[in-house]
């Protein structure tokens, strides 16, 4: 009889723990690893990201750094969002925002620029 219920017990255990675990809508983080390449033709000063359903601020991904032209940054994103806003800060001090991007599918994004409108490609 225990051993029924130490049996039931642990069984019920598991299962909660894996549907939490593995439903889509988990709180539990994930990590990415994504590239961002500048094709711009100008420097990015701040390159925010945050979850499009995150309530809070955005998180900067450059800190203290700055991506110029033509050159590519490796990043490994460790969240719970899967669908996210990114905000571009050039040094200049002009910004552009993309937004619902989603991570869960994307290897590499590059900003371009052709007569004065920026777009973001995934890849």
């Amino acid at each position: 009889m225990v051993m029924n219920i130490r049996h039931c017990c642990g069984v019920l255990f598991f299962v909660l723990v894996s549907t939490l675990l593995f439903s889509s809508g988990s709180s539990f983080a994930w990590q990415k690893k994504f590239i961002f390449f500048n094709d711009s033709g100008r420097t990015v000063w701040h390159l925010y990201i945050k979850g499009s359903s995150y309530k809070g601020g955005y998180k900067d991904l450059l800190g203290s750094s700055f991506l110029p032209d033509g050159e590519l940054k490796q990043y490994r994103y460790t969240g719970r969002y899967k669908i996210f806003d990114i905000m571009i800060v050039f040094r200049e001090g002009d910004r552009i925002s993309f937004r619902r991007l989603d991570f869960r599918s994307l290897g590499w994004l590059t900003l371009t620029e052709k007569n004065g409108k920026y777009s973001l490609r995934t890849h």
